[in-house]
């Protein structure tokens, strides 16, 4: 190195410095001091920063480059002016480090003492903002800078309000750092932000004010996009700036317009005939900005002309600062299948303003509606037209319809099919002008009985109406109104009509299915045809309704109504009615043993009850010997009889059964067929509990362990330990299958186990759970909305309600003594329970925990069910072989 020791112009021992570094930088960190310098990308481009030294004085045998206090000097290329004696380091970019470091020299002397320099702070970044460009194209712009506007002004665009609030420019950038300068340009108008601590971290809002939409100028295409420098003075690779936003700004002035007139009551913007048979009015409102002597007039734009074009006068507005124009049927009638656009003008001052408009769409007359009648053939009966029944020429019939009015045209066709199998139709009236008569009192025209002949016998016979509304004002003005159907039955057709298994018999539980079947003359079903059936008013379909309803027989010619009830009236007769053709038939139907209970015999005491998803069949599972019998709810009558099980779960498709024992392997059954399906392996000793919603899927359990079976597949999916115990009994499922509630009769608790996770995740309290010897699988309860668990503790006389989310007690319900089996009913209103030494069972409210009932039964409670539609409570008994049917609802 050069000596400087000689060279007597030398400057005074000063930093190092780099040349064309960014002066004034600012850093956070308290140990930075001065001067302090940002290095930008460019000065390091070649590979190297150079840090140039000034000559020491006095005089030095050479300088050492340091870097970050390093007692080290740093190992770099040098060279010295020969006019400055200006020393440059060409230190390696690869030294640097992101944020804050220093440099300092040392003056080195012969027989002297060594003197450092002053340090020289340096803030550096290896990443420019944005990073690099992801995407490599001819765009001139970097995609990766993200930049966003609200929904509303991406839609809307900037109006003068929008613009005096602000509008949050949403950006977001890799390498973002603390005083970064974003430049936003509005439309050529620059707009420049300072990057903030709070910016930091992720995307970050800058709020554009009005004087950046002012000054971009009001464009329908006005154009947003940034670009970034940090304090370094690095910029974007090459400089590029962000994608590019368009949206509308107009900061014109708005002059405020009287709001649009509206249709009081109208919902949508949509007049339907059928819904204003008398016309509808329009409203004008003018409560806001009401002078004395202000006026309003209704204007209609587009629609047809005359009757459909009216023409309106200025009104004064009323004490309510309204203004009400009527507007007529025949005004419905001309703009069938138009828009009519309405403003209204205020005449205020000597000065006319109109208002905002509001469209209305005018939909075509509905002749289909209920409120329009239908022609009828007045001889036919029901759906048939019988030659038989009536002598000479028929009739048909219409009632006057909405809006029939002077001037309309009519057309009157009966359709069929002739002898010849062929299309035939008989014209009764065509493009016929009504009469004041016909307007006042309907059509009557005669259907000769020659015409009627010529009709294929047992075919499809159609009266079909068409009526010009408006005629010669709008094609849409025809329509035709609903098809009337019959079957034309003759002289040679002899049909029969007959009630299946009748009479019939409504049993306790009071469901019931009726069937009919329809034949023709030669014995064969008469397929896809409608019939009628009639029940008294006291009797009920499925849905509730009553009386005489429509039905069509199937394409095997049986017509089955299924779920008609009666009311609690035992020993009741009634009769039932059905027409088809001109035909009609009656049968009987009585209700029998029908009150508030009814028992069958079962096998065995009970050890469980499960009951079909549709509520029709009932299993009853014996406590001694493992057998079942399955009862039919219709009359509870014992159905079959089928041994080897404590424990029985059903499918919610009601398919498939699996049963099981505390000794045995879980075997799946056929329930259409009672037939075994497979016995499943690895098996023994697990009970079936309840299938989750998965129809293959059934949880069971074990005395130390808990399965998911696959019951179509026979074969056990994953088996759970339990923990510390020897007897865990009841298992209860969540609504959506993510927990499982296990009690364990051992410490009298209730456990909570977290599927996905597969781990217990709650312990309650301990509680009087154990009903030995017997097995007692229903003394615990889950409301229908999982939300509750219901546990008799017996030997406490109470019912604890626990939260099933972290198994904390809501309520505790003092009871009868040792209350034992419990049920919920279908909507979680009511809590039915047992007891275990009194021959009672016993209901409370959910909402305010009071006994609401009571009912006396002939044993020791061990078993409850309640009906999917609540409507029947089922009691099985500890020591009892019956089986109690309760009628609670």
């Amino acid at each position: 190195m050069t000596d400087l020791s000689n060279d007597s112009t030398a400057l005074a021992l000063s930093p190092p410095y780099i040349v064309d570094a960014t002066p004034d930088v600012k850093s956070e960190d308290p140990s930075a001091g001065v001067p302090l310098v940002g290095v930008p990308l460019r000065l390091t481009g070649s590979g190297h920063l150079k840090v140039v030294v000034d000559p020491p004085s006095p005089g030095a045998d050479s300088v050492a480059l340091h870097f970050n206090g390093s007692a080290t000097p740093i190992d770099a290329p040098v060279t010295v002016d020969p006019a400055t004696k200006r020393t440059t380091f060409e230190v390696s970019r690869a030294l640097l480090r992101n944020g804050l470091q220093f440099f300092h020299y040392v003056a080195k002397r012969i027989g002297g003492a060594d003197e450092p320099s002053p340090k020289l702070w340096v803030l550096y970044s290896r990443n420019r903002p944005g990073g690099l460009d992801p995407v490599v194209d001819d765009k001139d712009i970097q995609e990766a800078l993200g930049i966003d506007l609200p929904e509303e002004v991406k839609q809307k665009g900037v109006d003068l309000v929008v613009a005096e609030q602000g509008v949050a420019l949403t950006i977001s950038y890799v390498f973002a750092k603390l005083h970064d300068e974003v430049t936003v340009d509005c439309n050529g108008f620059l707009f420049t932000y300072t990057v903030k601590t709070n910016d930091l971290g992720g995307a970050f809002d800058i709020l554009l004010p009005k004087a950046a939409f002012v000054g971009g100028g009001n464009s329908p295409t006005f154009a947003i996009f940034y670009r970034i420098k940090d304090q370094l003075g690095n910029h974007t690779q090459n400089s590029l700036p962000s994608p590019s936003l368009s949206i509308k700004v107009d900061l014109t002035p708005k002059i405020e317009l009287p709001p649009a007139p509206f249709v009081p009551t109208l919902v949508g913007n949509v007049i339907y005939p059928n819904k204003h048979t008398t016309g509808f009015v329009v409203r004008v409102d003018w409560a806001k900005g009401f002078k004395p002597g202000d006026k309003a007039k209704l204007v209609a734009k587009g629609g047809a002309a005359g009757a459909g074009t009216p023409v309106f006068t200025f009104v004064a507005l009323n004490a309510n600062f309204r203004a009400n124009f009527q507007l007529t049927p025949a005004f419905i009638l001309a703009n069938a299948g138009l828009e009519v656009v309405f403003t209204w003008i205020l005449l205020s001052g000597g000065k006319e303003t109109e208002s905002e408009p509001l469209t209305l769409a005018i939909e075509s007359v509905n002749v289909t509606d209920p409120n329009f009648p239908i022609p009828e053939i007045v001889e036919a009966y029901g759906d048939a037209v019988d030659l038989r029944t009536f002598t000479g020429d028929a009739h048909i019939f219409c009632a006057s319809w909405p809006f029939i009015a002077a001037g309309q045209k009519f057309w009157l066709h009966v359709l069929g099919t002739g002898k010849d199998g062929n299309p035939k139709t008989v014209a009764i009236a065509v493009a016929k002008t009504l009469t004041s008569t016909e307007i006042q009192n309907g059509l009557d025209y005669v259907l000769p009985r020659k015409e009627l002949e010529l009709f294929e016998p047992g075919k499809e016979l159609r009266v079909r109406l068409r009526v010009d509304f408006f005629p010669n004002k709008n094609a849409d003005t025809i329509q035709t109104f609903t098809l009337k159907r019959y079957t034309l039955v003759t002289a040679g057709m002899n049909a029969t009509l007959e009630f299946i298994y009748a009479p019939y018999v409504i049993a306790p539980a009071g469901i019931k299915s009726i069937e009919l079947k329809a034949t023709d003359e030669n014995g064969e079903y008469v397929r896809d045809a409608k019939v009628y059936v009639t029940i008294p008013s006291v009797l009920k379909y499925f849905d509730g309704g009553t009386g005489r309803r429509e039905f069509q027989t199937d394409s095997f010619g049986r017509l089955v109504i299924k779920g008609v009830t009666a009311p609690d009236l035992p020993n009741t007769h009634y009769s039932l009615k059905a027409e088809l053709a001109g035909l009609a038939v009656t049968a009987g139907l009585s209700v029998t043993g029908r009150g508030k209970t009814g028992e069958a015999d079962v096998y065995n005491p009970l050890n469980d009850l499960a009951l079909s998803p549709d509520g029709n069949l009932l299993y009853a599972i014996g406590g001694r010997g493992g057998c079942f019998d399955v009862l039919t709810l219709e009359n509870t009558a014992l159905n079959r009889n089928i041994f080897g099980h404590n424990a029985f779960a059903i499918s919610l498709d009601g398919e498939i059964g699996c049963g099981g024992s505390h000794n045995g392997s879980i075997s799946v059954l056929n329930l259409k067929s009672f037939e075994p399906i497979a016995s499943v392996p690895n098996s023994s000793g697990f009970c079936p509990r309840v299938f989750s919603k998965n129809a293959d899927l059934v949880w069971c359990l074990e005395n130390s362990r808990f399965a998911l079976v696959n019951a179509r597949f026979a074969r056990v999916e994953k088996i759970f330990q339990l923990r510390g115990c020897f007897f865990w009994d009841a298992l209860l499922l969540s609504p959506d299958e993510r927990y499982v509630f296990i009690s364990n009769q051992s410490d009298g608790t209730i456990n909570k186990f977290d599927v996905p996770a597969n781990a217990f995740v709650g312990k309650s309290a301990k509680y009087a759970l154990t009903p030995s010897p017997y097995y007692e699988l229903s003394y615990c309860a889950l409301s229908p909305d999982g939300r509750r668990i219901y546990v008799s503790s017996h030997s406490e006389n109470r019912v604890v309600v626990l939260d099933s989310a972290n198994l904390q007690v809501i309520q505790s319900v003092s009871t009868g003594k040792e209350p034992g089996a419990i049920a919920i009913s279908p909507d979680g209103r009511l809590a039915f329970y047992g007891s275990r030494v009194e021959n009672k069972i016993r209901v409370f409210d959910t909402l305010n925990f009071q006994e609401v009932r009571a009912y006396d039964v002939p044993g020791v409670v061990n078993q409850l069910r309640i009906s999917p539609d609540g409507a029947c409570l089922y009691v099985g008994y500890r020591v009892l072989t019956k089986l109690t049917v309760i009628r609670i609802r």
